[in-house]
């Protein structure tokens, strides 16, 4: 715990930020090179790039670079649409921030893909998959609690839909917090191939698709892929 007796503002020369450092800290840090910040003996490293507000600042302006917008309109009751989706899908700080933000369904205007780690049959031979839709809060056709409504009685019961990928087949949270990607015309409990450890790490997998996708007229007119 910092006391503020024993600060003094001071430049951080290994980390580039001008933060509360300890005297002490402050002239063991001036003797190290500009970029190698020294890990948890740095205030301005903790303060500044691990606190959680950083963090979640950093999650947000990643899924921004995607072009995110709201698709379809956004929940009225954000407090109670999130506690509702808690009890769904499994949640983490910057998961739940970016539902909060839009408030409902994202899609993607620069085009969204990721590479799974496991590929799937409809992994391109790049190695990537698309994104199509990132389900949101709310009860809306592309909302999460919706979604996982009408795929019960078809998914692997511990399977959560939270994305829509191309074709129509689905982005879903496993009961450990993994994430999969699951073939809609497979039978229940087959088609399933690993994406990501966690829904964190899914979202980092996320970068812009080169091929420019990224339209919602077809996604528009009937909501989802699915939706006939």
């Amino acid at each position: 715990m910092l006391r503020s007796s024993k600060l003094s503002l001071s430049p951080c020369h290994a980390c580039g930020f001008e933060q509360a450092c300890s005297a002490n800290q402050t002239k063991e840090l001036n003797k190290r090179q500009a970029g190698a910040c020294p890990s948890a003996r740095c205030y301005a490293y903790w303060f500044n790039i691990r606190s959680p507000t950083k963090i979640l600042m950093m999650a947000n302006e990643h899924i921004s670079k995607l072009g995110a917008k709201l698709l379809g309109q956004k929940s009225n009751d954000l407090e109670e649409a999130i506690k509702s989706a808690e009890r769904v899908v499994p949640m983490t700080p910057n998961y739940r921030e970016i539902l909060l933000e839009f408030g409902g369904a994202i899609w993607f205007d620069h085009g969204a893909r990721y590479k799974p780690q496991t590929p799937n049959p409809f992994t391109k031979k790049d190695g990537y998959n698309n994104l199509e839709i990132l389900f949101g809060l709310g009860n809306g056709k592309n909302s999460i609690e919706q979604k996982a409504s009408q795929y019960k009685d078809e998914l692997p019961p511990s399977f959560v839909p939270i994305g829509e990928s191309s074709g129509g087949n689905l982005v879903c949270v496993n009961s450990d917090a993994s994430v999969h990607f699951w073939d809609h015309e497979s039978q229940r409990n087959e088609g399933t191939w690993r994406i990501a450890a966690s829904i964190d790490e899914f979202l980092k997998r996320l970068e812009p698709d080169d091929s420019g996708i990224g339209s919602t007229e077809g996604i528009i007119e009937s909501e989802s892929f699915l939706d006939f």
